[in-house]
């Protein structure tokens, strides 16, 4: 009796729904074709995008479970005609407005089915927001733009300081004071200031870090030919190299995921971002399957992101990263970190004035009544006292005023910092691949527990690992309590220097005063990886409590110079160690 009243009821609900929409026993479906959301690189779906959504909000209000299902094709999406939206983005530079194509808000037990689906994203937008959700779910999306604010050099002939080279035919440019590119796209300019470095094979190139882009002039030989005079970079380059051209800005993400929870993106793809691909903040329960951020086949481009593949910030719950793959990015592939926040005054004894101290974290929900916190000597990075919010309130996007639950003590540092020791997640960073990327490849700094296991690094440019934690410059926070990394296959990592590389595996908080016998991280083991490498530091820990090496395989490649003078494995102000074979 009850599945037929089930059904009577789905019966009798498509009768009362408008046109796109069909029931299933407790689930409505919308065919985005039916709203006009329909494939077409000449159709604008940024309007009708926004008057779907605006009808599934209204459904999931009701209480509804809903499956929007996207036809496969490309679909254009165009900044000028979307929403824009404030919105504070962790690790990426501020706007006040911001346009948004999918803009997924207070939805409830929802899938987005997109099967087969390239979002093509015309302009500076953000392809997709996610925003107090709960128990949503992406699956097979891919995010692309036409014109992307990166472009390369391919390298066609050098004769000493002159170079002939030639940019994509998807890239429009033009050339300032005689000397500098300036890359065009729908309504922005960038101009370019530095470069990545990738040699002919995808690979970066071994040395070569962060190449600025400098020429003493520039003249145009035909629409996509240049001839470059004076680069400092001649003397290293080789025909068939490809320098993607970059600028240091962080606009838009290609994914945001805020103040949300049980997020799930499957078989979700990202070849392009003006920013990173993925960015999750204050934020319960993520997983990731199948997720990638790679080159699109048949494309002449060797650069993915410009900053991170994924970065998790101030997250909750367990994030969990499988089966992915992650290249040709200019950061990192996973970065997880809780925030630091600068305390700045001393209200009352219980009470402190909190300033999010660098500009890209501001604007972050960060904490709520209850939370366990820890403050910190922002010199040594130990704690000084760990209790709870009694009440958080937000002045402006900068500031926090927090009251504690117990005061603060009298001796305490002149320098502080707070944490939310809440607001930090476990990890599981499994069967991932990771590849001919810049700077690093995985950053834990969360004191749950983190498995980093059975991984491929494939030359990642700098360290493949890094533990860190820093109160004074990106204060991203973060102690590691708990770190397995096993079973992983390192080829060919830290081939060129960066900030914090001083290991394949790093383990480096910033710190402006060790203390000696006191820690800053805790147990970490590293266990059954195979390391094929060239000559260079295996290991680098600073402030460890117990450091554990075992089973362990190293095959010498002699495969790229040596950067150290000294390859050997330091340790400094490391606890207890166990180093087995």
């Amino acid at each position: 009796m009850k599945m037929i009243r089930n059904v009577v009821s789905a019966l009798a609900l498509t009768l009362l729904l408008p046109l796109g929409l069909t029931a299933g026993v407790g689930i409505i479906t919308i065919e985005a074709s039916k709203y006009g959301v329909l494939p077409g690189r000449t159709h604008d779906s940024g309007p009708r995008l926004t008057a779907l959504l605006r009808e599934a909000r209204a459904l999931s209000e009701q209480g509804d479970s809903l499956v929007i299902h996207f036809a496969p094709g490309e679909y254009a999406v165009h900044e000028k005609s979307l929403p824009r939206k404030t919105i504070f983005i962790s690790n990426h530079d501020h706007h006040e407005e911001r346009a948004v194509a999918l803009l997924l808000r207070q939805l409830r037990h929802t899938r987005i089915e997109a099967e087969g689906v390239t979002l093509l994203a015309h302009g500076r937008l953000l392809p997709v927001v996610v925003s107090d959700c709960s128990d949503l779910t992406i699956s097979g999306l891919t995010i692309d733009y036409p014109e992307p604010t990166l472009s390369q050099l391919e390298i066609l002939s050098i004769d000493g300081d002159e170079v002939v080279a030639r940019l994509p035919r998807e890239s429009r440019f033009r050339i300032d004071e005689g000397r500098r590119v300036v890359l065009l796209g729908e309504g922005q300019e960038t101009a370019v200031g530095s470069t990545l470095p990738f040699s002919s094979d995808g690979h970066m190139k071994p040395g070569r870090a962060d190449v600025p882009f400098d020429p003493l002039s520039i003249s145009r030989l035909d629409d996509h030919r240049l001839r470059i005079k004076g680069w400092a970079e001649s003397p290293h380059l080789s025909v068939g190299d490809r320098y993607a051209l970059r600028s240091w800005a962080r606009p838009t993400p290609g994914i945001t995921i805020t103040d949300s929870e049980r997020i799930s993106l499957l078989g979700v793809t990202i070849h392009f971002a003006d920013g990173m691909g993925l960015v999750a903040q204050d934020t319960k329960d993520i997983t990731l399957d199948h997720f990638a951020v790679r080159r699109r086949e048949g494309s002449e481009r060797y650069f993915t992101t410009q900053a991170d593949a994924t970065h998790f910030s101030n997250c909750r719950g367990e994030i969990r990263s499988q089966y992915g793959l992650y290249e040709g990015m200019a950061d990192d592939a996973i970065n997880v970190h809780g925030v630091y926040l600068r305390i700045d005054s001393l209200l009352s004894p219980t009470r402190v004035l909190a300033t999010f101290a660098h500009p890209q974290a501001l604007g972050l929900t960060w904490g709520a009544e209850g939370d366990s916190v820890r403050l910190i000597d922002r010199e040594t990075l130990l704690p000084l006292m760990t209790t709870t919010i009694s009440r958080i309130t937000t002045t402006d996007p900068e500031h926090k005023v927090i009251e504690l639950a117990d005061p603060i003590p009298e001796n305490a540092s002149a320098e502080m910092a707070v944490e939310n020791y809440s607001a930090m997640p476990s990890v599981l960073f499994a069967h991932n691949t990771v590849r001919d990327n810049r700077a690093r490849g995985a950053l834990f700094s969360t004191h749950r527990r983190v498995v980093c296991r059975d991984n491929l690094f494939d030359h990642t440019h700098g360290s493949a690992i890094l533990l860190c934690g820093d109160a004074n410059g990106w204060y991203e926070s973060g102690p590691c309590e708990e770190v397995w990394i096993t079973g992983n296959h390192f080829v060919n990592a830290l081939t060129a220097r960066y900030q914090f590389t001083e290991g394949v595996i790093s383990i480096f908080p910033v710190l402006r005063r060790v203390v000696e016998g006191q820690y800053y991280h805790g147990r970490v083991v590293v266990e059954g990886n195979t390391f094929d490498i060239s000559p260079s530091p295996l290991l680098y820990a600073l402030s460890v409590r117990e450091l554990i090496w075992r089973d362990n395989q190293v095959r010498p490649t002699g495969d790229h110079t040596p950067l150290f003078d000294d390859p050997a494995s330091r340790l400094i102000n490391v606890g207890r160690t166990s180093f087995a074979p």
